[in-house]
């Protein structure tokens, strides 16, 4: 399993892994403990919360 968790890092570190599309939703800092909350609730359904704070 070990192989496959480096193999994959090197994949994205080589950008052949298209990260973006793994992103289900763009928050602002003001959003973020929502995010979490969400994320940790066991509930959600978000893969990736991407933190934008220019948003």
């Amino acid at each position: 399993m070990k192989c496959v968790a480096i193999n994959g890092v090197k994949s994205l570190e080589a950008k052949e892994i298209d990260v973006m599309k793994f992103v289900t939703r763009t928050v602002s800092l003001d959003d973020t403990q929502k995010a979490f909350e969400d994320l940790t609730s066991g509930v959600g359904t978000d893969i990736k919360i991407l933190i934008d704070p220019a948003k």
